[in-house]
């Protein structure tokens, strides 16, 4: 069983990720050097100030170029989501499954990390589990560690309204690195991403990161590999490279 990166910025010329299909290919090679399968596309959408429509012609565009650039290598497999950036009243919003990894409802949400989270965040991750049906999965999870409300962000992830994935560099950054080991040591993580952004700058570090949680957090490490497996299943039909 190959690893899958949930989170990651490898379209060509999309977002402040991949500038160019070069660019693509040289995290594609270093996804598969680290035992990654599949890797979910999930491009930045900020909806306050980007129009829907044209953002998914242009994610689907750059998302068929690539399935079409590496059809013929050997290449991880490959599927389309996006990270949806929160938004007031996000919850009241029509939401398609197009922002959602073959057509399954897992919704990749960034929070604020730049500024702090607000409270009604908190209403809206419920309100899209609850009342929308999308499973929720709350981006880069370590990098709230210090809002005020990160107790609750946690609580959601105990009782199930969302999970939670984790940046593999995050046990390499000094800013997320204690959040990091404590979400592993509870168990907290259920998905992993690169977060992957350029080939030197932001590269892959998946396989690191996993050797690092099976030595330390073992039942942390089996339980990733578990949903990795769940994960599996539910992206099945997806556009393969």
């Amino acid at each position: 069983m190959g690893l899958i990166d949930f989170h990651s910025h490898i379209l060509p010329g999309i977002d402040d990720g991949a500038e160019n299909m070069q660019e693509s290919l040289s995290l594609l090679q270093q996804e598969k050097d680290q035992g990654v399968s599949h890797v979910i596309c999930t491009p930045h959408f900020y909806p306050e100030y980007q129009d829907f429509e044209e953002f998914s012609k242009k994610a689907q565009n750059a998302f068929s170029a690539l399935c079409c650039e590496t059809s013929c290598g050997d290449y991880p497999s490959l599927s389309l989501g996006c990270e949806l950036h929160f938004f007031s009243g996000m919850h009241h919003s029509f939401l398609s499954d197009s922002f959602c990894p073959a057509k399954t409802n897992l919704l990749l949400v960034e929070l604020p990390f730049l500024s702090p989270v607000p409270e009604a965040a908190i209403t809206a991750l419920q309100k899209l589990h609850e009342d929308v049906g999308f499973d929720v999965v709350l981006a880069h999870i370590e990098r709230y560690a210090d809002d005020r409300q990160y107790k609750k962000l946690l609580k959601l992830v105990r009782n199930g309204t969302v999970s939670a994935q984790i940046n593999a560099d995050s046990l390499m950054t000094e800013q997320t690195k204690r959040a990091a080991h404590k979400l592993l040591k509870q168990n907290l993580i259920s998905y992993v991403g690169s977060d992957a952004h350029h080939s030197i700058r932001r590269p892959v570090h998946i396989n690191t990161f996993m050797q690092t949680v099976h030595e330390n957090y073992p039942q942390a490490y089996f339980s990733i590999l578990h949903k990795t497996m769940e994960l599996e299943e539910r992206l099945k039909g997806v556009n393969h490279a």
